[in-house]
């Protein structure tokens, strides 16, 4: 039987495990290390869903060859998450982390405190679950949308984040103020409508060529018609 501070040291160590890079391109330090100060508004730990950043003309990425899980960057309208493979043992994982960070034996700084809002401001309902999928960021081993969009609302319930120790706070800022732009929203409604007539267009093209092909059908067996009646005077 483990002893509680056994326990907690065998968090502390996969906590830093979680953050440091294992790759051997990455860094050994812990994210933890060198956070951004935030000045706390509301911008910098709040951003919006999955499904609204994407009507916004933002784009999701995963990202390649991340320094650890929690490596999230944003550039050129481009949001790049690692990818993040969800089981059942998930949870368990995700809740005692959170519980570590939150007890007296966390920092200030709580970084998978940090992930998981983020990850809670993303997915709202399934269809956010769905884009997140669909792009590669996320890969789903737990059964439907609507169970994982559950799971990520459900393990970040008591999870408080302070904006002055919130490590994607920068993050955070750039990514509203690109949805706040108003070229930017101009844009994304611009290539919602271009996808729109686009579609249109094709919908239009294939109903051409089937009755383009109906008919040529029908000329054949009129064609054939008239040929056989043609042979049959013929004959007679």
């Amino acid at each position: 039987m483990f002893s509680a501070n056994r326990i907690k040291g065998l968090l502390h160590r996969f906590r830093s495990r979680v953050l440091r890079g294992r790759s051997p391109h990455s860094t050994s330090r812990s994210l933890s290390v060198a956070l951004p100060n935030s000045t706390g508004n509301i911008s910098s730990v709040v951003i919006p869903s999955a499904t609204e950043l994407k009507q916004k003309g933002l784009k999701f990425r995963p990202k390649s060859n991340p320094k650890h899980m929690l490596d999230i960057s944003f550039e050129y309208g481009v949001l790049k998450i690692p990818r993040l493979k969800i089981i059942d043992s998930t949870m368990s994982i995700f809740s005692n982390l959170l519980a570590f960070e939150h007890s007296k034996h966390g920092k200030n700084h709580k970084p998978f405190s940090s992930f998981v809002a983020f990850l809670d401001n993303l997915v709202n309902t399934p269809n956010d679950v769905t884009i997140l999928q669909e792009c590669g960021i996320i890969e789903n081993w737990l059964g439907s949308e609507e169970e994982l969009t559950h799971f990520i609302n459900q393990v970040t319930e008591d999870t408080f984040i302070n904006g002055r120790c919130h490590y994607l706070a920068e993050l955070y800022r750039e990514v509203n103020r690109y949805t706040q732009s108003r070229w930017n929203r101009h844009r994304a409604k611009f290539i919602r409508k271009e996808r729109k007539v686009d579609m249109f267009v094709r919908k239009r093209k294939i109903e051409q060529e089937k009755n383009l092909s109906s008919s040529k059908i029908e000329q054949e067996k009129n064609g054939t018609g008239i040929e056989q009646n043609l042979s049959s005077g013929l004959l007679n």
